[in-house]
């Protein structure tokens, strides 16, 4: 088993250096610690020296899946992106011109082995924007009430796209589409085999959203039964014994609404 290398952090951030030796530490495997230190305490006009032990620190999700840690010293608070502190303490300060680019493209891997400076390259946006023949095909299927993730599938546009156009936040570029003439019947949505659809593997961690919106059609079909727990079931591809937890607040008690 390789064993993980650590170096103090020494980076650069806007042309200006940072110094954290002593303080905390970061290894060639992406992870940052802080280290042991002592301060002195002062409480009844007495002081006193106490030992802070050092610990593998949490990193921070922020968009986009990469990670930043906050860092401190003489009482000034600082983030940094982690690929940054790795590659500052591993191979060197940033050469101009060049950016830290991830080789598999998974931005979370700090691994040293995974990173390096390279030249800047641009992403390719123009398959994430959704034409406006995709925006009229979704707009169509939203109104009879399918599920955002089987649209994606069908259209091929980004599921973020359709859940935006769903809950009317569409930008100039999508209001431009108009809607069909027919109800927008959101929520009687159609489960993959209704569509003829092969299900996919069961799908065992439901995102907030998902159960937000479960929480919504089991509420609504306690009104109007026209869906019961099997189809919502199904619709979610879960076991149906998720959902009757659901139904019944034995699970997701402090998601959505109240049932």
């Amino acid at each position: 088993m390789k064993k993980e290398i650590w170096k103090d952090i020494i980076t650069w951030h806007k042309g200006k250096k940072y110094d954290y030796t002593g303080l905390y530490q970061v290894s060639d495997m992406g992870n940052v610690r802080s280290l042991d230190t002592v301060k002195i305490i002062t409480r009844c006009n007495k002081k006193y020296k106490r030992k802070f032990y050092g610990k593998i620190l949490a990193p921070i999700k922020i968009k986009a899946n990469y990670r930043y840690i906050n860092l401190t010293k003489n009482g000034e608070m600082k983030s940094f992106y982690i690929h940054h502190l790795v590659l500052n303490a591993f191979v060197g300060k940033r050469p101009k011109g060049l950016f830290c680019k991830h080789k598999n493209k998974i931005n979370h891997d700090n691994r040293l082995e995974n990173l390096s400076w390279d030249e800047w390259q641009a992403r390719d946006t123009s398959s994430k924007k959704a034409s406006r023949e995709q925006i009229a095909q979704i707009k169509d299927l939203l109104c009879d009430g399918i599920k955002p993730s089987i649209i994606a599938n069908y259209t091929g546009a980004s599921i973020h796209i359709i859940r935006r156009i769903r809950h009317n936040a569409e930008c100039p570029y999508q209001k431009a589409v108009p809607w069909p003439n027919k109800p927008k019947n959101f929520w009687r949505q159609l489960s993959y085999t209704e569509h003829g659809l092969k299900s996919p593997c069961k799908v065992y961690k439901l995102s907030k959203q998902d159960i937000i919106d479960i929480k919504e059609l089991i509420y609504r079909s306690r009104k109007t039964m026209d869906l019961d727990l099997t189809t919502i079931a199904d619709l979610y591809n879960v076991d149906l014994s998720l959902i009757s937890k659901i139904n019944n607040n034995k699970r997701y008690k402090n998601v959505g609404r109240k049932l």
